[in-house]
């Protein structure tokens, strides 16, 4: 039962920030909308992909350190909490090119959205349909529309509070979309 509560849960909230996170990506990046509008078959799964890497809905985890170990010339002892920030992973210039943006078609990198190894997120395949089908249900609700970026897109990424906790990211406030003439 644990597992399904973490599938559903988790594969309910941060979706749908991923999904405004990945819209915000499209609308910043028009001609990619416009290729996403006209083939949506093929360009929905890139975009849902591209904007789980281009801002993690998880931006770090904690995790507990299960030896000694030296990285970057800082000890860390077994037992020590450290936190992977797998929205910077996700940014690495030496990983990708152009980190900070949008292009869904990218290719050849795994990003870290949903984690790795033993770690690597029940809910994956759950979230990941999640965006699909609000796309598959958007682009056809909004024929014709384009981005007006009356009001530039807000995002919630990045750290705050007394713990600089650094967990949710999604969007604060996309662009209204207008209808073309």
């Amino acid at each position: 039962m644990p597992s399904l509560k973490v599938i559903l849960l988790g594969g309910m909230q941060e979706p749908g920030h991923a999904a405004g996170s990945t819209l915000m990506g499209l609308f910043g990046e028009p001609e990619q909308w416009q290729k996403l509008v006209d083939d949506p078959d093929e360009y929905i799964p890139l975009a849902v992909h591209e904007g789980m890497r281009w801002i993690a809905p998880i931006g770090a985890v904690e995790r507990m350190a299960t030896r000694d170990v030296e990285l970057y010339g800082q000890k860390i002892p077994a037992g020590s909490m450290v936190e992977v920030v797998l929205g910077s992973a996700n940014r690495d210039a030496s990983r990708f090119d152009e980190p900070d943006r949008f292009d869904m078609e990218r290719t050849g990198r795994v990003n870290q959205a949903f984690g790795n190894g033993e770690h690597f997120c029940a809910g994956h395949f759950f979230a990941r349909q999640v965006q699909r089908i609000m796309f598959e249900e958007l682009v056809p609700a909004l024929p014709g529309s384009a981005p007006t970026p009356t009001r530039p897109p807000r995002s919630r990424a990045g750290c705050s509070g007394r713990r600089r906790r650094c967990r949710r990211a999604g969007t604060r406030r996309l662009p209204r979309a207008s209808r073309r003439s």
